[in-house]
């Protein structure tokens, strides 16, 4: 799948090209597979051992391609309030600072080591960083936040501001704990795909406390990844924190995501996606297996063991007129044939909402348009009568070259 910048950085306005150059979704899903191709010896690759014709193989598995993948985001379509987003998108500001940050390269090839295998005083220091970070955001102490961080994050902290100031009753009161920590090195010459292994890889993928991230992008350097969980009156959260060895760790990176949505968490997301699959309602399935992604995700570049497994189980049920990320599917209906673009998912406070986005000519007559939206709607809703067993609205979206956007919104339970 080409990677596209998600959700959190088109809504948050920031812009993914300035801060993670060519940045691709940890729902790439490759289990490291190629890194091991090329790496052989490995100490990551060599920890499963197989034999094949008398040599020493890394025991990894052919990845899977990712297919589509829908995006829970927000928006406030017409006659709409109050929207919250799955995974709470807007409010999510997202800011890993990479680029022009001076740093001395670091010697020798690239590394990543998990929690455990990090030496202590590096283990230390990252973590009492972490939490100094956690408990500045607490406070709502900015300027002692800002000063933390690198040179180039501090004259650009709009958006950690923002993300702090619309967090502060979920962290007022919480207590944290840490999760997990990595420790990135990117050796004299960074490698371009950007792919850090951290701990060990099997036939079936990550085992248990390992994880790999992409960031393509990253000067050489060390950089540390802290997750650590909260909880507060506003339920529980994930805080992400990159730092950068530079004369101490520095905040480079800030990430705060909702671990629940409607009072629910991943994994029952992840139970109720099981339960569609088994009814054969693959396209609800489909839904709550990327709710459960994002929701167990702390962050988007991300991947571990239980979202690989989140990720086989999506591809085995992905149904064929559920767009990809720079792949349109073509819909036909009412003797006409559509181009499917994007489908999204809202949490609407007392439900979910059902998003469809098609390319359109022209926008301009915004009465054709819209009649012709609603029809697309109806069509598609009657193709797929299990929507409405989970979706309260399917709002189309006719969007043409020039970036007009017409809705049409269609009531599944209504009918209307």
């Amino acid at each position: 799948m080409k990677y596209q910048p998600s959700s959190l950085y088109r809504h948050s306005g920031i812009l993914a090209n300035i801060l993670l150059p060519n940045l691709r979704s940890s729902c790439t899903y490759k289990f490291a597979a190629d890194f091991c191709k090329s790496k052989p010896n490995h100490d990551r690759c060599l920890k499963y051992p197989r034999k094949v014709a008398g040599e020493t193989h890394p025991a990894v598995k052919k990845p899977s391609k990712r297919g589509a993948r829908l995006s829970w985001k927000t928006a406030r379509p017409p006659g709409k309030k109050h929207w919250e987003p799955m995974t709470t998108a807007t409010k999510t500001r997202i800011f890993l600072i990479l680029t022009a940050l001076a740093v001395v390269p670091a010697m020798g090839a690239q590394s990543c080591q998990t929690r455990e295998e990090i030496a202590a005083a590096d283990r230390g220091a990252l973590e009492t960083a972490a939490e100094q970070a956690f408990q500045q955001s607490s406070r709502g102490d900015i300027a002692a936040l800002r000063a933390s961080a690198v040179t180039s994050l501090q004259s650009n902290f709009g958006g950690i501001e923002a993300a702090v100031n619309d967090r502060k009753q979920a962290f007022a009161g919480s207590t944290a704990q840490v999760r997990s920590a990595f420790l990135l090195d990117t050796g004299a010459s960074p490698s371009s795909d950007g792919r850090y292994v951290c701990g060990a890889f099997s036939a079936s993928g990550p085992t248990a406390g390992s994880a790999e991230f992409i960031i393509p992008g990253l000067q050489a350097g060390r950089y540390g990844i802290v997750i650590q969980d909260f909880n507060g009156s506003q339920g529980p959260f994930a805080l992400t924190t990159i730092f950068q060895d530079a004369a101490g760790w520095k905040l480079a990176g800030f990430y705060v995501r909702a671990e629940t949505s409607g009072g629910h968490d991943g994994i029952w997301h992840l139970q109720r996606a099981r339960e569609f699959k088994s009814k054969g309602q693959f396209h609800n399935a489909w839904c709550y297996y990327l709710a459960a992604w994002d929701l167990l995700a702390p962050v988007t570049f991300m991947d571990t063991r239980l979202l690989a497994k989140i990720t086989q189980e999506s591809l085995a049920i992905q149904p064929k007129d559920v767009p990809s990320p720079g792949n349109p599917v073509t819909f036909t209906a009412n003797g006409k044939s559509y181009s499917l673009t994007e489908m999204t998912v809202f949490n609407t406070g007392s439900g979910y909402d059902l998003v469809l986005r098609y390319s359109a000519a022209s926008t301009t007559d915004f009465n054709a348009t819209q009649t012709e939206a609603l029809s697309l709607g109806r069509a598609y809703a009657a193709q797929n009568p299990e929507l409405k067993e989970e979706f309260t609205d399917l709002l189309v979206h006719a969007v043409d070259a020039s970036g007009g956007d017409v809705v049409g919104m269609v009531g599944l339970k209504s009918g209307k």
